[in-house]
């Protein structure tokens, strides 16, 4: 195949590596230093990125009136963080935000861990 010829299929193993990439779970111990700077109770936030909940999980433990919402790549992360939030959608952040997010308003956005991935 030349360099011009476009291809048809992603080669199996490519095929599985981009599988395994979108049902990777992403946790960890939360962004503290982020989460510092908010202040007051009470909060609507939108955590973009959000991954298993571990910002949200620690917002609601500080702020449990905070309505949480959070946009994650994965079926399995909104599972998981859903036990935090409000609402979690999924998402391709390439294509947009969720119809769904776009019908709130939000006093806070947090993009933690977002733009190394």
């Amino acid at each position: 195949m030349g360099i011009d010829e476009e291809r048809d299929e992603i080669p199996d193993d490519a095929a599985d590596m981009m599988a395994a990439m979108v049902d990777r779970v992403y946790s960890n111990a939360g962004n503290a230093g982020i989460l510092a700077l908010l202040d007051g109770p009470g909060r609507v936030v939108l955590d973009v990125g959000c991954g298993a909940g571990d910002n949200a999980r620690l917002i609601s433990a500080n702020s449990p009136a905070a309505d949480i919402y959070g946009i994650t790549h994965s079926q399995r992360e909104a599972s998981l963080a859903s036990q935090f939030m409000k609402e979690c959608w999924i998402a391709d952040l390439e294509d947009g935000l969720p119809r769904e997010a776009l019908t709130h308003t939000y006093d806070i956005a947090i993009l933690s861990h977002v733009l190394e991935h």
